[in-house]
């Protein structure tokens, strides 16, 4: 989930990230051995997944979008968040990480 996020403009676009094959990223494509299937409509089925996952976690989704967003900048963002909330850093650390299992559980708590 987390390499979607720094490349959902250009997954929304329809195009994959060059490297998409080396996170391990399967997909829902089980079985499958060709498809007729335009090459920008996974991409894209992918984008809509991880958009409604950020939405269903509300201001946690679009913190973690933030955060993850640009990974270079990881620390910064988090720092940002903080001072912004005016918490810890580590609260941000914890709320994230709690958000990213809740968003790769399936919503199960």
């Amino acid at each position: 989930l987390l390499w979607v996020i720094p490349h959902l403009p250009e997954i929304k676009a329809g195009f994959w990230p060059p490297s998409h094959k080396e996170t391990g990223y399967s997909g829902s494509s089980k079985g499958r051995q060709g498809s007729s299937e335009a090459k920008f409509v996974k991409p894209c089925v992918v984008a809509a997944d991880i958009e409604k996952l950020i939405e269903r976690e509300r201001i946690d989704g679009i913190l973690l979008e933030y955060i993850y967003s640009n990974p270079q900048n990881y620390y910064e963002n988090v720092q940002h968040v903080a001072n912004a909330l005016r918490v810890p850093t580590d609260k941000i650390f914890q709320r994230m990480r709690k958000t990213l299992e809740r968003m790769t559980d399936g919503g199960k708590e």
